[in-house]
This record gives C-alpha cells, sequence and structure tokens, in this order.
C-alpha cells in the first residue's frame, strides 16, 4: 500500500457526520468502492426512521480520499485496520499517530492545542498545519471525529464484490487466509452489493 495514511473525508462530508446523533451501537463498514456503497449506505443512516429501522443502530461507511481508488480486497481490509488501530489510541493518545517530523516542526504544545481547543490558534496556522498533513495523506480533522466513537457495542466489517471481473481468484483467496489468520470472522459474500445492501438493512430492523 502506497500510503500509510487512507482515512480521509471532505469538509461537507464531516459537517454531515456531525449532525447526526450517536445510537448504542454501530457498524463500521470498510467498502471496496469510493462512492456507490457510501450513498447506498448513507441512504439507509439518514432514512433510518422512514425504514423502521431501529433508532439504537446505525452504520458508518469508513471514507477514503476520491483519489484513492484502492480497492483490492487486501486493501478493504487494511483501512479498516487503520480504523481500528486508531480507535485503540483513544482519544488523548491520538497525539501519537502523529509523525515525528510534524511534531518537531509544529511543536508539541501547539498540536495539543489544535487537538483540544483549536481556535486559540490563528485560523491561518490551523490551515497551513492541515493542509500539510494532508499533503501525506493525514485527515487529522476526519481522524478527530472517528474518535470520538468508542462504544464496546460496536461492529465491525468489510464488504468485498466477487465478482470475478472485479477480483482474481487468487486475490479472494488470498483475503480469506489473512482473515482466518488474523482470526476475522468470515461470512458469505454475495455477488451484488445490493444483496448485502438488504441483508444488512433487515439485520438492523430486527436488532433490539
Amino acid at each position: 500500500m502506497n500510503n500509510k495514511y487512507r482515512l480521509s473525508a471532505s469538509v461537507y462530508e464531516r459537517e454531515t457526520e456531525d449532525k447526526k446523533v450517536e445510537p448504542p451501537k454501530i457498524y463500521f463498514l470498510s467498502v471496496e468502492g469510493n462512492i456507490t456503497e457510501k450513498e447506498y449506505f448513507a441512504g439507509i443512516s439518514a432514512n433510518r426512521k422512514r425504514l423502521g429501522i431501529n433508532g439504537k443502530v446505525d452504520v458508518e461507511v469508513l471514507r477514503r480520499s476520491r483519489k484513492d481508488t484502492n480497492s483490492a480486497p487486501q486493501q478493504v481490509v487494511e483501512l479498516l485496520e487503520e480504523y481500528i488501530r486508531l480507535r485503540e489510541l483513544g482519544e488523548e493518545n491520538l497525539i501519537e499517530e502523529i509523525p515525528m517530523d510534524f511534531i518537531e516542526k509544529y511543536g508539541l504544545e501547539f498540536i495539543q492545542t489544535y487537538l483540544n481547543n483549536p481556535d486559540k490558534i490563528p485560523r491561518k496556522q490551523r490551515n497551513s498545519f492541515v493542509t500539510e498533513l494532508m499533503k501525506i495523506g493525514y485527515d487529522i480533522n476526519y481522524r478527530k471525529y472517528l474518535q470520538r466513537y468508542n462504544n464496546d457495542m460496536d461492529e465491525f466489517a468489510i464488504l468485498i464484490d466477487r465478482d470475478m471481473q472485479t477480483h482474481s481468484e487468487i486475490n479472494m483467496r488470498d483475503c480469506i487466509a489473512y482473515c482466518k489468520e488474523k482470526k476475522y470472522r468470515i461470512g458469505r459474500i454475495m455477488e451484488k452489493a445490493v444483496l448485502i445492501l438488504g441483508l444488512i438493512t433487515c439485520r438492523m430492523l430486527n436488532l433490539q
């Protein structure tokens, strides 16, 4: 994988997400598509009440840059693992993940202030800091947003299309072998994303 940091969201996406009411349980999904699957599940999340979905659960698709076209099975797994590592750090330890050269350049006090009370820093300095991090693919604001989720009831999953025109059999087998080695639970892989969508929806409808 070329880029160590892949979790990323646009300002518009973060503004939309910040308005969401956090439910007790969230399904975090890493998906291969960068547009369609996100739209599927964003639609479910936004219309839970109309769909009759239990308000205690929601679905969150992990976002990445639109330029990030890494969608091979292993890369879908890697994106989810990147989020899990971020989550395990805990909000108070987010600074440990920031590259050392940025800490040396901006100073520990500056970064801690940005993480805890960014309004105390002039906008120009804030924007410069964020822009420099984005150049290496590190979206600090999206990572801060994701850090607010840390419920023991949450679940994590990847969604991969089994279509052989999309992924070779070798790639799929390698991914399955990796997941088994990591002791990840492997479910049935559906032919079409819409069927996966239906299964997730039904499961959410039935959750108590």
